[in-house]
């Protein structure tokens, strides 16, 4: 429940709580604990920064669920919750619509106020980034322009249309917040003053670490991979706690390119790796599936910013490690599994020499998942297939060839999609988002001869194309209706 409706803060506080009152029994909490409840926990902490309830009860239930790992957290970070960055929940991934309600031009067109006032009064409430300075998505796609937030393209698609466990089964989409990561008014319109302020006072020689706008600064994150390396080496820790730390190092790597090469600098993707093969958690108990869930979710948001992050990631030989994961009985880890490998597939032709997922080995899993009853398992392959074909991993002769039986699969793929919206049973993944990694698979296949051939022998594919069209044309069709109909369209 709390998944499924991520946004609600009001069901975070009840869950949260929930949580806290059932880790009150040692049977309890270890049926907590191995079903998920820690993930679930930091979760809702991360999709409500700034909800004090939210907050308060989440730290009370995780000091339950894994004291250790809280314990080090706060001596590192201080109060776990004051460093959280903020978040903005948005109907549609394109865009902030909260962040861009502020037009300048529109307060100088209706009140006759002087220039100078104005151009400085623009700069004051211009957006900085978490812990000063301007801020901006420095991931390797820049800051946002049109092709990083246009969904029918390959970059926007990877950048906007691969979810998080955070929002994955939400139907709203959860961005990293461009406003300062300070509460209230002073979070919108006073942070750069605050800025100026602080700065003022280091030169007088004054303690301002307490004073510092959320968000952690280089040495905790460092701290933080350290602290998670040591409680693995020193065999100090239980599932729990590196659960916990490896969630933290996910979150913030899934929110900033800065902080994702700060951690893959510190050793961050070493670390996890570690965690995944440490052999003296096999025989415990469901505990080491939310571990391991972590832990490749992680991985997957360090590969989701820029080459440097990816190649942190690749240079430690774990193509047959993540593959392994991805055969994995459990949905959870298999679907962290194939996202991690959706993130690594575009980087691997830039790291010659580094370990590689092959794609013969790729293949059966894709086309595996394609066929799965889990909706998000099948966004996922999906979204994996177009990365593979636009890798150009379809290039395979002879027998061992993918063309025949990824056709037959996108076109199921779509075929269930296009039911989905003519059914009043909610889905898991809203129809448009479910089919548009299919749209803009299909319509690379079509771009080459060699790769065209096994769809366009696909009877219904331009029936299935073309009920895409009419949901994108109407008044109230949202981004993902309008980009799903685009790329039906340019297909046909």
């Amino acid at each position: 429940a709390m998944a499924r409706h991520r946004s609600s803060v009001e069901l975070q506080r009840v869950g949260t709580r929930a949580f806290f009152w059932l880790s009150k029994q040692e049977d309890t909490l270890a049926v907590c604990r191995s079903s998920g409840g820690i993930a679930a926990i930091v979760a809702a902490m991360c999709a409500h920064s700034s909800d004090s309830q939210v907050l308060q009860e989440g730290t009370r239930a995780l000091e339950k669920h894994c004291p250790r790992a809280v314990c080090k957290a706060i001596g590192i970070c201080g109060d776990i919750a004051a460093v959280l960055p903020p978040v903005v929940w948005n109907d549609a991934p394109v865009g902030n619509s909260v962040e861009r309600s502020f037009n300048v031009a529109n307060v100088r067109a209706q009140a006759n106020f002087s220039q100078e006032l104005m151009e400085k009064f623009a700069r004051d409430v211009s957006s900085p980034y978490p812990g000063g300075g301007d801020w901006q998505d420095d991931s390797e796609w820049g800051p946002a322009d049109e092709a990083s937030e246009d969904l029918t393209s390959i970059i926007g698609y990877r950048r906007l249309g691969v979810r998080e466990e955070l929002d994955v089964l939400d139907s709203k989409w959860v961005l990293p917040s461009s406003r300062s990561a300070s509460k209230g008014l002073l979070g919108s319109f006073g942070a750069k003053s605050q800025q100026r302020d602080l700065d003022v006072l280091r030169r007088q020689g004054c303690d301002v670490s307490n004073l510092v706008p959320a968000g952690l600064q280089g040495w905790q994150l460092r701290r933080l991979c350290h602290a998670l390396e040591a409680g693995l080496k020193e065999h100090c820790w239980g599932p729990e706690d590196g659960e916990l730390i490896a969630l933290l190092i996910g979150h913030f790597a899934w929110y900033s390119g800065r902080y994702a090469r700060e951690l893959a600098t510190a050793g961050a993707a070493a670390t996890l790796v570690a965690w995944l093969k440490a052999s003296h958690f096999s025989q415990r108990s469901g505990n080491c599936i939310s571990l391991r869930c972590a832990c490749l979710s992680a991985l997957s948001c360090l590969c989701r910013h820029d080459q440097e992050c990816a190649s942190s990631v690749l240079a430690l030989q774990v193509g047959d490690l993540i593959l392994g994961f991805a055969s994995h009985p459990n949905d959870a880890i298999r679907r962290s599994a194939m996202r991690c490998i959706c993130r690594l597939i575009p980087h691997m032709a830039g790291v010659p020499g580094m370990d590689r997922i092959e794609a013969e080995e790729a293949w059966p899993l894709i086309l595996r998942d394609f066929k799965s009853e889990d909706e998000v398992t099948r966004t996922l392959a999906a979204a994996c297939a177009l990365e593979a074909v636009t890798a150009n991993w379809a290039d395979i002769p002879g027998a061992a060839s993918p063309l025949q039986a990824l056709a037959e699969a996108v076109v199921g793929i779509l075929q269930r999609a296009s039911d989905a919206v003519a059914s009043t049973i909610r889905q898991d993944v809203l129809p448009a988002l479910a089919a548009l990694p299919a749209l803009l698979l299909v319509r690379k296949l079509l771009e080459s001869m060699a790769t065209s051939k096994a769809l366009m022998e696909m009877e219904q594919l331009a029936r299935l194309l073309a009920c895409w069209l009419p949901p994108g044309a109407t008044s109230d069709a949202t981004p993902l209706d309008q980009a799903a109909a685009t790329s039906a369209a340019a297909a046909l």
